[in-house]
């Protein structure tokens, strides 16, 4: 059972005037808000782990620990500095080439069972048509497609100090601002583009391995490929949309393979195992150079190996098994290799 303790609303303007405290009415709608904000943050798979350094102490995270086991004013002051902290560092990086969205920043402090939960998060600020009043009014959407940024810090007393037990973030982009994450925020990234390229891509490699290959090496050869492709090609990663993109789809050469089964499993990759040195978070920019890809031959003979210099997207449609007058062979749609073979363009 989620319980709202203490809340503060602040706008943050995109010009020079500070943020200023909403002067919110109705706890109980407020509630509702961020248990349905934490509702969908829970089912979210695109966050990403971060901790703050321990041989610093940053500002953000004091300003968060000012918060905890205080009354209400100390949790309001706190606050008000954290609003003004996301402020400046919006500011300096507008000065820039980047736009900042106006929007508000919800700060709650939220009890689930004995778990204390601190919530940060960045929110769309909309105009709307009131049916109830009908004038335009202002005011944060239950949309989620309007949550900009998350911090959600989860959180356990040790005697009279607390402890930051896990730190996720979210970003309705296809990474996690920079601004947000290390100007604003002053944490340090427990994976990165680097280390999720690998593990991702690793992981791929092993479920086709596990999955795929003792049961359809053609279909295992496929898929490599196309899989192989999207991270040299790809300029991010997005984990759901890559396995429908990948599998959805896919119409298997080798009618037993069991295509459910495989695509549960790859919905799964991400967070298939504990061990911190395997997980890959669901979103980021791909390093196709950490992937160290290579594709191996595919052996046709004793004497003969077809390799492929790049990953394909569809393998299928440029290689694929015949069987001409009983003689079994493989058919490669090329051009310049039917001139070097045949002596002739036509």
């Amino acid at each position: 059972m989620l319980t709202l303790k203490r809340y503060s609303i602040h706008r943050i303007p995109t010009d020079e005037v500070p943020p200023e405290p909403e002067n919110t009415k109705g706890k109980e709608a407020v509630s509702d808000y961020v248990q349905r904000l934490l509702g969908s943050l829970r089912k979210e798979t695109s966050t990403r782990n971060y901790s703050f350094a321990k041989d610093r102490k940053p500002e953000a995270r004091t300003f968060l620990l000012e918060m905890l086991g205080t009354g209400e004013t100390e949790f309001l002051k706190a606050a008000q500095l954290l609003a003004n902290r996301l402020h400046e560092k919006q500011l300096k990086v507008q000065k820039g080439t980047i736009d900042i969205q106006e929007g508000a920043l919800l700060c709650a402090e939220v009890q689930d069972g004995e778990q204390l939960l601190m919530l940060l998060a960045k929110l769309d600020w909309v105009d709307y048509l009131s049916t109830t009043t009908w004038n335009r009014e202002e005011g944060l959407p239950f949309d989620k497609n309007r949550l900009l940024k998350t911090c959600l810090c989860e959180m356990t007393a040790e005697g009279d100090s607390w402890n930051f037990d896990a730190i996720s973030l979210y970003d309705s982009n296809s990474t996690i601002s920079a601004f947000w994450w290390r100007e604003f925020l002053e944490l340090i990234e427990l994976t990165n583009d680097a280390t999720n390229s690998q593990r991702a891509y690793d992981a791929w490699q092993k479920l086709l391995v596990r999955e795929v290959k003792r049961t359809s090496p053609a279909d295992y050869h496929s898929l490599r490929s196309a899989v192989a492709f999207r991270f040299r090609n790809d300029p991010a990663y997005e984990h759901e949309k890559f396995v429908k993109d990948l599998l959805d789809n896919y119409q298997p050469s080798n009618p037993d393979l069991d295509l459910i089964k495989i695509t549960k499993a790859a919905r799964e990759l991400p967070q298939r195992t504990d061990a911190p040195g395997k997980r890959f978070d669901s979103r980021f920019s791909i390093d196709a150079k950490a992937c160290n890809i290579k594709i191996k031959p595919i052996r046709l003979t004793d004497g003969i190996d077809l390799v492929l210099r790049e990953p394909l997207e569809n393998l299928r449609s440029i290689i694929r098994a015949e069987k001409v007058r009983g003689v079994k062979g493989v058919f490669i749609v090329s051009e310049d290799g039917y001139s070097e073979v045949a002596g002739k363009s036509a």
